[in-house]
């Protein structure tokens, strides 16, 4: 089957997708599918790709109001007319909307993988413009997509409200498991950070934006402190620095700064070392449709506290590897409190959050799901 990928910056900057779709490339490929993706960014596609999956990078946007010419897609939809089967990442993107129309002048079956996009929280933000842009884009787009992918039942729930006229099927961010088949050695962790992850140690690791609750968690450090004296706060990841001296200000202003850690943007095998070597991972997110973050932390045996606002959450809470918590700061303080003087109950958690992730998140089993998922979307078209 010759399958395309489309998505806008394949960036890290940007968060999960681009890590998601890399995941899901690979895996496609190794099934024997030929793979294509269209970006406008390639900073970080593997150069493992070469001569593997082709990518073919668009100059652009070259109109206004972020639309592209002809002449900039003429390549990208001589793949599209090519392809058996296109996949869409994302929602309001004016590259999907473009491609998406030559799709269905091809008669090209195409589907969607949401990211969140339609979740309420994320419709709460800029909600009317976001409603204008369906009405006279995006309705369209959604509409004709043979399947729709959500990444979890909260998000089918959320979003499917949207798009009324299209089937939705919930399959997981497929991840490439292969560094965490042994449990993660801590030491390299502790090597690097050393005093920083005295226990107890508490760990945020994501990208440092607004919708992440960051504040709600530095507000608990003030009540985690009452307690544990000694607790630390590892706080990994980027943002606009404008943000992260706001937050800085609240550390200060709260006398909790000594234990509050900015350690940057943490990857590779120390990012998976830091897992291992912290007590609990915590994200208070207002959003988030899968979240990579914490499944990585569960399958390295290290338990997670997840806001009840994430689509996941309860997914998590129901296979063992973390709980559920109240986007406020008393709520994850008690939750920090209950685990940590239960240190039989972290153990059971790490050891139930790792088998599940090993169980249903492996590579090959999303991907075979994710290979039926086209193969629905591309039999109608093969009846006709």
């Amino acid at each position: 089957m010759r399958v395309t990928h489309v998505l806008n910056r394949m960036n890290f900057l940007d968060g999960g997708p681009p890590r998601g779709v890399i995941d899901l490339c690979e895996a496609v490929y190794s099934r024997g599918h030929e793979v294509n993706l269209i970006t406008t960014d390639d900073v970080d596609v593997p150069h493992s790709w070469r001569g593997r999956i082709h990518v073919e990078k668009i100059m652009g946007p070259d109109l206004p109001l972020g639309f592209f010419s002809r002449k900039a897609l003429c390549s990208s939809i001589s793949i599209i007319q090519e392809s058996e089967v296109v996949h869409f990442h994302g929602v309001w993107e004016r590259l999907n909307h473009q491609l998406a129309s030559a799709a269905r002048r091809s008669s090209v079956p195409y589907v969607i993988t949401l990211r969140g996009m339609l979740d309420d929280w994320s419709m709460s933000q800029g909600g009317w413009y976001k409603r204008l842009f369906l009405a006279l884009y995006g309705q369209r787009y959604l509409d004709n997509a043979s399947r729709i992918q959500c990444t979890a039942q909260g998000e089918r729930i959320q979003s499917s409200k949207w798009f009324p006229r299209t089937t939705p099927v919930v399959i997981p961010n497929l991840m490439d498991l292969s560094g965490f088949q042994e449990l993660p050695d801590s030491t390299e962790a502790l090597d690097t950070f050393g005093d920083r992850l005295a226990s107890p140690a508490l760990l945020f690791l994501s990208r440092i934006h607004e919708k992440k609750g960051i504040e709600y968690l530095i507000q608990s450090m003030k009540l985690i402190l009452e307690k544990y004296p000694s607790c630390n706060l590892l706080i990994a990841g980027d943002g606009a620095e404008g943000y992260i001296e706001k937050l800085k200000l609240l550390a200060d202003e709260l006398n909790v700064s000594d234990h509050v850690h900015w350690v940057g943007h943490v990857g590779g095998t120390l990012k998976n070392s830091l897992f291992s070597a912290s007590d609990l991972f915590v994200l208070p997110s207002s959003q988030e449709n899968f979240g990579f973050v914490l499944f990585e932390s569960m399958v390295a045996g290290t338990p997670v506290l997840v806001s009840n606002l994430v689509d996941t959450a309860e997914d998590i809470e129901a296979c063992g590897g973390g709980v559920q918590i109240s986007q406020d700061p008393q709520s994850i303080a008690s939750s920090v409190f209950a685990l940590l003087s239960d240190s039989s109950a972290i153990s059971r958690m790490g050891t139930q959050g790792r088998e599940w992730v090993l169980q249903n998140l492996d590579g090959q089993k999303v991907a075979l799901r994710v290979e039926e998922m086209y193969l629905d979307a591309v039999a109608p078209s093969i009846s006709t």
